[in-house]
């Protein structure tokens, strides 16, 4: 099969994701506000026909699919603000990892700040070799 075959194939999958991420982007306010209608709803039924709180699991199952869309619309669209910021934090820790590195190499080389020569084992007994 030649790269050319599986070109119209690549793109066609795009376009078909393209397409779902818009659908997902235009029906997350409709979902939201038929989310909040029908458990406003359902809570005031509940609270004029029964003492036993039914309308949780209603709530708790829209509660889950609302969840999911907004989660997939929020990672279609990601904070750009966000996202710069994060890269900020992590570029300003990054000293950290070598910070450590130095620490182990002078513990190796006995060239510890502050050790003012002394030795730490000699008081240790040495296995006889």
């Amino acid at each position: 099969m030649k790269d050319d075959e599986a070109k119209p194939e690549a793109e066609g999958e795009a376009d078909l994701a393209l397409r779902l991420a818009d659908m997902a982007r235009r029906w997350w306010r409709p979902h939201f506000r038929g989310y909040v209608a029908l458990n406003i709803a359902l809570s005031v039924i509940n609270w004029l026909v029964s003492d036993y709180w039914w309308g949780f699991w209603p709530f708790f199952a829209t509660s889950i699919l609302a969840a999911l869309h907004f989660f997939l619309v929020k990672s279609l669209d990601p904070d750009k603000r966000w996202i710069e910021e994060r890269g900020n934090w992590i570029l300003s820790k990054s000293y950290d990892i070598d910070h450590v590195r130095r620490i182990e190499e002078s513990y190796r080389t006995g060239t510890m700040p502050g050790r003012h020569d002394l030795n730490h084992g000699d008081g240790e007994k040495k296995p006889d070799a």
